[in-house]
């Protein structure tokens, strides 16, 4: 949900702060009822994915002081934040290849 919402900010900022905040509970509560069904299989997904957050989160901090971390938690709010630099898309790039480690 968070990364929809990080491509949705890049075409247009949501009028409200309702939209961001609709979008994460909805797409918990989807992924909760599938993890009913599938729970070995979304264990492991969720533990990798949170785990390549971690690993991203800590290299941008070492890299860039935070400012991917600050920018996705801006997404989240609803805020309007400053523009990153191609450093971050880099750094943010790495996710993938983590959640695959």
């Amino acid at each position: 949900a968070v990364s929809a919402l990080i491509v949705v900010e890049q075409f247009t900022h949501p009028s409200t702060q309702w939209i961001p905040i609709g979008t994460l509970v909805g797409v918990g509560i989807i992924f909760a009822v599938v993890s009913l069904k599938f729970q070995k299989a979304l264990t492991i997904l969720g533990t990798s994915m949170m785990g390549g957050a971690l690993m991203v989160g800590a290299l941008d901090y070492f890299i860039e002081m935070a400012s991917m971390t600050l920018y996705v938690w801006d997404r989240v709010k609803g805020q309007y934040s400053q523009d990153l630099c191609w450093y971050s898309w880099v750094i943010l790039a790495c996710w993938p290849f983590c959640l695959m480690v």
